[in-house]
């Protein structure tokens, strides 16, 4: 997930760029299954939804942008809304102590739990990416995209700049950043990655990389253990968030 647009003229207005964002995100939205959420992270907008909201919300993209800026509260139980709350700020002074020249290749992620009508709750991944960056050298416009999680337990608060070895994690119980090394795939876990994530099975993935299918095999179960997950599709999932695809 590296920097997102183009790069803007000191001249360019606020609603150049939000209208630049708005027709690339329409575009990209009709290509994938994430939902994107363009926030204005300097006056608290909710600027544009994609016209695939997030299914869990059960609501339109008129109506979650008529519910504004912090939508998301809504669906968190008690407990979560107040950490997330703080995270907002915790999370944007993050983003902003990285030098503006690295500044719009870094994210943020994390997950958080969506209360069902029902009374169920569902794990959810947020990225929070800067697209711009105002005047006063804050993030201005930030891109949110919302997944389903492939993680069992809210928090995993990450910070992933371009750093190529190191990622952070924020504590929940010293609320500290710590330094954390990047799970590094080989070229081979890779290319089963990518392919599972297009719906390639096993034998076929076989056929492509031109391997066994005990290999294949051999592969996954390395690469379940290497990323600490239980399935293939979680360790997509797991891919996508952590920037190894």
């Amino acid at each position: 997930m590296n920097s997102i647009g183009k790069n803007f003229q000191a001249t360019d207005t606020i609603e150049q760029k939000i209208t630049f964002f708005i027709d690339l995100l329409s575009s990209v939205s009709t290509l994938t299954y994430e939902s994107f959420y363009l926030l204005d992270l300097s006056n608290k907008r909710l600027l544009y939804v994609s016209e695939n909201p997030f299914p869990l919300y059960k609501l339109s993209q008129e109506e979650l942008i008529s519910k504004g800026f912090d939508f998301y509260l809504s669906f968190l139980n008690e407990k979560e809304r107040e950490f997330f709350l703080w995270l907002q700020r915790v999370g944007r002074k993050k983003m902003n102590e990285v030098d503006e020249a690295r500044r719009l290749s870094s994210f943020l992620t994390y997950d958080f739990h969506v209360c069902l009508p029902n009374k169920k709750q569902v794990l959810v991944n947020r990225k929070i990416k800067p697209l711009t960056i105002g005047t006063e050298k804050d993030i201005e416009l930030a891109l949110a995209i919302d997944t389903l999680s492939s993680n069992t337990h809210w928090g995993n608060i990450r910070f992933y700049s371009d750093d190529p070895i190191f990622y952070e994690e924020l504590s929940l119980t010293t609320l500290q950043w710590k330094k954390k090394r990047k799970v590094v795939l080989t070229p081979a876990e890779q290319e089963m990655v990518i392919l599972s994530s297009q719906g390639w099975n096993m034998k076929q993935i076989a056929e492509m990389m031109n391997k066994s299918i005990d290999s294949i095999k051999h592969y996954r179960k390395k690469l379940l253990a290497k990323m600490g997950v239980k399935n293939i599709g979680a360790a997509i999932v797991a891919s996508i968030n952590g920037r190894k695809l």
